[in-house]
């Protein structure tokens, strides 16, 4: 069996680090793009079963060589910024739609021969509901603008270059070691600490996929070298107020979540809901019920306290 060996980006954060495991678990050989600053504790034992390349996305003249020298056969686009309350309008977007679109056309020139792109669910149209892959896409925010640019993008490159070309569409992650300042973690931790959650009506829907199956998903669309768009959810629409009910329930702190005491933010579409049938043909299934999730989650953040 020849050799496969994939460079992911973004290989320490929240979704990076779970894939990272799923990929070593599957018999990929993994380097990973590190920042001089990053330990990679994220990582843990995996660190060590990893090719650790050391730079910054923006400058592949520090890093290129010695990706170049071993070889990957495919790669994993995770790298981008996230932060909450800023990456969605932030024009930041912009540099990193340019240094990826320059990985991009860089990989070949190191041997690759497959891509999975990672975009979001924003991409889409939100005024259709259930959405599949062949849905109109109108990214709102600058992101969802550059995400959904960056597919067209790599698109291009892909066939000039004779590359398998994938984008994987996230939905709504959440799970264990998530920043704690989006909405799960934000809730968990202000309930086991015996405060009120302020909220808003909990009436929007969403489409939630613990980050372990959100990783594993990621991985097959890799294992099986599948060409073309792909949603990566859980296919089941939930309102926000009924996930966190489970917060409460798991936190044992009944009535804790204050419904309505928040307005939505500005970009807080109604119903974002995915249709997960083309992953699900794939071969990957969900290990984890929203229950099951929330409740493995709520038992992370209080093991520490």
């Amino acid at each position: 069996m020849a050799e496969r060996r994939v460079f992911v980006t973004g290989a320490t954060g929240f979704i990076g680090a779970p894939l990272v495991h799923h990929l070593l678990e599957g018999g990929w050989q993994v380097a990973a793009l590190l920042r001089p600053s990053d330990d990679g504790a994220r990582l843990g034992t995996d660190l060590g079963r990893i090719q650790v390349v050391r730079g910054a996305l923006a400058d592949p003249v520090a890093w290129g060589p010695s990706l170049a020298r071993w070889q990957p056969t495919a790669c994993v686009h995770l790298a981008w910024n996230t932060t909450p309350g800023v990456y969605l309008d932030t024009r930041e977007n912009l540099d990193w739609l340019t240094w990826s679109g320059q990985l991009f056309a860089m990989l070949q020139k190191w041997g690759c021969r497959q891509i999975v792109g990672v975009g979001t669910c924003a991409e889409y149209d939100a005024d259709h509901r259930h959405l599949h892959e062949g849905a109109a896409t109108r990214p709102l925010t600058l992101y969802a603008a550059c995400k959904a640019s960056l597919r067209l993008i790599g698109q291009q490159l892909a066939t000039q270059d004779s590359v398998k070309f994938s984008w994987t569409r996230l939905f709504a992650p959440y799970g264990p070691a998530e920043d704690e300042r989006r909405l799960v973690p934000s809730c968990i931790r202000a309930l086991l600490a015996g405060a009120r959650f302020p909220a808003t009506s909990g009436t929007q829907v969403r489409d939630f996929l613990h980050v372990d199956d959100m990783a594993a998903g990621i991985a097959r669309v890799l294992d099986t070298g599948y060409e073309g768009d792909v949603n990566v959810c859980s296919g089941e629409p939930v309102e926000l107020r009924h996930l966190l009910g489970l917060v409460e329930k798991h936190a044992a702190r009944p009535g804790a979540v204050e419904l309505g005491a928040r307005t939505p933010r500005g970009w807080d579409p109604p119903f974002l809901s995915g249709d997960s049938g083309r992953l699900r043909s794939l071969g990957w299934q969900p290990r984890y019920t929203l229950d099951q999730g929330i409740e493995a989650t709520v038992r992370w953040w209080r093991e520490r306290g």
